[in-house]
């Protein structure tokens, strides 16, 4: 079991290496590459390993791949992370409806320096996503005829019959019935830029 605990450690460190150089220079990079950028004698593991795991993070960074990565966020950290972006979204970094890969880099590092835990930029973009979603469904929610929302406590409020009705429709909301989503104002700020990023920009200036 300890040894197995170990490989899939080194095999975690190794990924993250190939992937933050990848994601640095260039998709077109060799197996010699590879052994260079991690300082591995081509004997300690498998060529055809070494290119199977170049694939796949070929295909992360040039196809920028969703992950699955629910379990690894914690509270603070999914904090931080919101936090992070939010100064982005101030300085006029989200141009769109998303940050450039420069941009992505930087927030993967002040995110690991603020944490001591690499999140990879596909990581990142995944949480980012799931964080719009969880906002565009807490403001339709609220909007909707027959809720109510305290700011102050972040309760939600609406009658028995009315919260089993929506419930239906869209099951994701089930959790707000306790609590509302922690950080709406901020996410409000982040995902809704067309009208709001230049004067939060502005603001801050």
């Amino acid at each position: 079991m300890k040894r197995q605990i170990r490989a899939r450690k080194g095999f975690q460190f190794l990924a993250q290496r190939l992937y933050i150089f990848i994601n640095s220079f260039s998709v077109n990079i060799s197996l010699v590459h590879i052994l260079q950028i991690t300082e591995l004698p081509s004997s300690i593991l498998h060529q055809r390993f070494l290119l199977s795991l170049l694939h796949c993070y070929r295909n992360m960074a040039s196809n920028e791949v969703e992950v699955d990565d629910k379990a690894e966020w914690s509270a603070k950290n999914e904090g931080k992370f919101i936090r992070i972006l939010h100064e982005h979204v101030k300085k006029g970094d989200m141009q769109t409806s998303t940050f450039k890969k420069k941009i992505w880099n930087e927030i993967s590092d002040e995110l690991f320096a603020e944490t001591t835990k690499r999140y990879l930029v596909p990581q990142l973009k995944s949480k980012f996503n799931r964080l719009r979603k969880k906002h565009r469904e807490f403001s339709d929610l609220i909007e909707h005829t027959g809720f109510g929302w305290d700011p102050i406590a972040n309760t939600v409020t609406a009658s028995e019959e009315v919260w089993a009705t929506y419930i239906k429709r869209v099951s994701g909301v089930k959790p707000y019935r306790k609590k509302g989503l922690e950080h709406y104002e901020i996410l409000g700020e982040i995902f809704n830029t067309s009208t709001a990023t230049g004067q939060l920009h502005y603001a801050s200036i």
